[in-house]
C-alpha cells in the first residue's frame, strides 16, 4: 500500500499483514533489505528484455537479455555476480517457456508487458472508500498480457493460495481498465521450482509442471475472495492509523521474514 498522486494505492499482492499497511501510509523508513529480492527483481527484469527482444524481431538470448540488464543496474549486477546459479536457473525455465509457446504466437498474441492498471475500491454499496481522506485504489502490474492469457512470473519457492488470488485480480483489473474486452484466463509460470511433479509408473520417466492455470468460474470466484479480504484489510489499517491496533494483532507468518519492517515491528514475527 502507497500513496500516488493523492491516491492511496493497494496493490493486488496485498492485502497482507495491516501493521505494514500502517507502517507505509505513515513515513517509516523500511530498515530490512533480503537479498531474495534482488534475485527475484533480477529475474523480472531479465524476462522483461528478452520479451523486448522477441517484439523487435530477435530471438530473447539469455545472456545477452542478462548482461543487458545488469549493465543497467550496479545493485542487480551485484546481485547476478554473488549468486549466478540461483539466478540463472529459474530465469532458464521462463526461456523454456517462451521456446515452447513460439516466439512469433507472442508477437501475434502480444497486447501488453508490464500494463499498470488501477480502479477504485469499492464497498458492498458501489460507494468509493478512502483512508486518510485519499480515495484507495487497486493497482497492479501484469508481468504480460497476451489476447488470450494473462502471464505472472513466480520466481521464488512459494505455492501460495494468493497467486491464484492475485492473477485473477489482474484479470478482472485488465478488463475493467479497458485493455481487454474479457476476463482473459490466469498462467502462473513458476520458474525456479516446478509447481508439481508426475511419475510415469510405466517408463519411472519424471513429467514437471511449472505452470498453474485459472480459468472460467475460478476466476470469478478468487477475485471476489480477495475483494472480500481487500475490504477488511482496509478496515484493519484504518484501526491502526487511528491508534487501535495493538501489539499481537498480526499473527506470525512466512512474510515476516521479508518483511522491511521486520526489525521496528511490535507484532508476532518471531
Amino acid at each position: 500500500m502507497n500513496e500516488r498522486k493523492g491516491k492511496i494505492m493497494l496493490h493486488v499482492t496485498e492485502p497482507g499483514c495491516p501493521l505494514k499497511g500502517v507502517f507505509s501510509l505513515t513515513g517509516v523508513e523500511k530498515t530490512d533489505v533480503y537479498f531474495d529480492a534482488d534475485v527475484g527483481t533480477l529475474v523480472h527484469e531479465v524476462m522483461k528484455e528478452m520479451i523486448d527482444r522477441i517484439m523487435i524481431g530477435l530471438d530473447p538470448v539469455l545472456q545477452l537479455s542478462i548482461d543487458a540488464v545488469t549493465s543497467r543496474d550496479d545493485r542487480l549486477m551485484q546481485t547476478y555476480n554473488e549468486d549466478k546459479l540461483r539466478v540463472l536457473l529459474p530465469v532458464s525455465n521462463g526461456y523454456r517457456w517462451l521456446e515452447k509457446e513460439g516466439f512469433d504466437v507472442i508477437k501475434e498474441h502480444f497486447l501488453a508487458r508490464e500494463s499498470p492498471l488501477a480502479v477504485p475500491l469499492l464497498d458492498e454499496n458501489d460507494d468509493p472508500i478512502s483512508l486518510m481522506g485519499k480515495p484507495v485504489y487497486i493497482s497492479g502490474t501484469p508481468d504480460l498480457v497476451l489476447d488470450y492469457a494473462i502471464i505472472d512470473w513466480k520466481s521464488g519457492k512459494s505455492r501460495s493460495t494468493r497467486h491464484a488470488l492475485q492473477i485473477s485480480v489482474y484479470s478482472i483489473l485488465s478488463k475493467l481498465s479497458g485493455l481487454t474486452e474479457d476476463n482473459l484466463p490466469g498462467r502462473i509460470f513458476y520458474m525456479g521450482v516446478p509447481m508439481k511433479e508426475k511419475v510415469i509408473k510405466k517408463t519411472g520417466a519424471v513429467h514437471k509442471y511449472y505452470e498453474r492455470r485459472i480459468e472460467g468460474e475460478k476466476l470469478e470466484e478468487y477475485a471476489m475472495k480477495w475483494y472480500a479480504s481487500a475490504l477488511d484489510y482496509v478496515e484493519l489499517v484504518r484501526d491502526g492509523l487511528e491508534g487501535g491496533m495493538q501489539a499481537g494483532d498480526q499473527e506470525s507468518n512466512s512474510d515476516c521474514y521479508f518483511c522491511p519492517y521486520r526489525s521496528i515491528c511490535w507484532g508476532d514475527n518471531e
